[in-house]
């Protein structure tokens, strides 16, 4: 009879780790696939940029990063706005940011804002922030 109640309780957690492993695991520590049909909410190459700001600015230390590199819905990631089907505001602000703009930080065309105080950047601004011709630039 224990033995049984043991085998019992090994294969409900057996069960348990099967399914962690195969939907679990890649929902909480998997990275955002922006690619359709994945994620739909903003253009591929906006997402990608997204994730490309994260990866060069250490994104893992932020103070506030929840959901960053880890759902495929950008639009409720921490600090980001959306309108329509576009990213239109980064508010990345003391935020322990480190690290540089990633160039495809232009791919972001229809950003209106974006709040960089209080950060450690390094390097130069990219050229291609230059594609952001509508965008309110706060860095210092």
């Amino acid at each position: 009879m224990k033995q049984s109640l043991i085998i019992n309780k090994s294969i409900k957690y057996v069960k348990c780790l099967v399914f962690l492993l195969m939907f679990g695991y890649t929902a909480a520590y998997g990275a955002t696939d922006c690619t359709a049909p994945a994620q739909t909410e903003i253009p591929q190459v906006q997402c990608e940029a997204l994730v490309a700001l994260y990866n060069s600015m250490s994104g893992a230390n932020w103070t506030d990063n929840t959901d960053w590199n880890i759902t495929n819905t950008p639009c409720s990631w921490d600090r980001v706005t959306c309108s329509g089907s576009n990213v239109t505001d980064l508010n990345l602000s003391t935020n322990q940011l480190n690290g540089s703009i990633p160039p495809e930080i232009g791919n972001l065309t229809s950003l209106t804002s974006l709040d960089l105080i209080g950060t450690q950047l390094s390097g130069s601004i990219p050229t291609e922030i230059g594609n952001l011709t509508s965008v309110a630039l706060t860095l210092f």
